[in-house]
């Protein structure tokens, strides 16, 4: 993939996050004309979080560059530093709304795997950059929340902790090991959908699929095993519908919108997947000289 930089990367990971905030409609989520679940945070507010991320998704890209013959686990630590830098970043922009916290995570993962690959002068496909991406955190389950069945940390427990005690979810950490099985499969439905209809109808479609395929850690904090329930069987009536691909489908899809809003669920992690999805589909439409996008 010629001409591919740190710089470069960065650019299709922001881009990535732009596609991903500017899709609709997205239940419970925040999109160009809808706030969704959520009463502090608006669409030009997630376009300022994704440009304060742009030099994080970089500094990722060139230590993926500059360590790409190094074993894996040494890249980890230096991604978590940068991200506790770009979570610093992120909430000075948007005076302390946490808009992109699992973002930062996965991206970053991301963006320093594709710069690994391409270092090592291989192909950049997806699935490589999904497994380069998991070799970074390969037990990272175990080290992180494991050992938080045996003893209360002597510090605040994250949400995703909590939930992991409460319902032993362990949620983005592990899909991260297992190389982003439910943001390749958004991909391939990407991919697939291209060929029959518009990215603007796409997007919202592979959304339904992570919804209905993923455990949201987020639907679970706002709305218990209920709202997971709840929302993974909506998602997947709206899109065996057709989704916005057809009137039935789309009528599911802003009926969701209503409803999550007043159920106050918000599938974050499910959007946090999506733009993964759109990165690796930036990816591939860059290695075949197609327009991005």
């Amino acid at each position: 993939m010629s001409g591919l930089n740190a710089k470069t990367i960065a650019a299709l990971a922001h881009a990535a996050v732009l596609m991903e905030a500017g899709a609709s409609p997205k239940p419970g989520l925040v999109c160009p004309d809808h706030n969704g679940a959520h009463k502090d945070m608006d669409y030009p507010l997630f376009v300022v979080s994704a440009d304060s991320l742009r030099p994080y998704f970089e500094e990722c890209a060139a230590v993926g560059l500059e360590r790409c013959r190094v074993a894996p686990e040494t890249v980890f630590p230096l991604l978590r530093a940068a991200g506790v830098r770009a979570e610093k970043a992120m909430f000075a922009a948007t005076s302390g709304v946490n808009t992109h916290k699992g973002m930062i995570f996965s991206m970053g993962l991301m963006a320093a795997g594709v710069g690994r690959i391409h270092g090592r002068g291989e192909a950049v496909f997806p699935e490589a950059v999904a497994k380069e991406a998991a070799s970074f955190v390969k037990g990272i389950v175990a080290r992180d929340l494991e050992p938080l069945k045996e003893r209360l940390p002597d510090r605040r427990l994250t949400a995703g902790e909590k939930l992991y005690l409460e319902h032993g979810i362990p949620g983005i950490r592990q899909e991260a090991e297992d190389g982003y099985p439910s943001a390749l499969g958004a991909f391939s439905l990407l991919r697939q959908s291209l060929e029959s209809m518009p990215l603007e109808q796409a997007l919202p479609n592979a959304l339904l699929f992570l919804m209905a395929a993923t455990d949201d850690t987020n639907i679970v904090w706002r709305g218990g095993m209920d709202g997971l329930v709840y929302a993974r069987k909506a998602a997947r009536e709206a899109l065996e519908a057709g989704g916005m691909a057809t009137e039935t489908g789309a009528r599911l899809v802003f009926a969701m919108r209503d409803e999550f809003a007043r159920r106050n669920l918000s599938p974050g992690g499910s959007a946090d997947l999506l733009a993964l999805a759109a990165f690796f589909l930036l990816l591939r439409q860059r290695e075949e000289g197609k327009p991005c996008g």
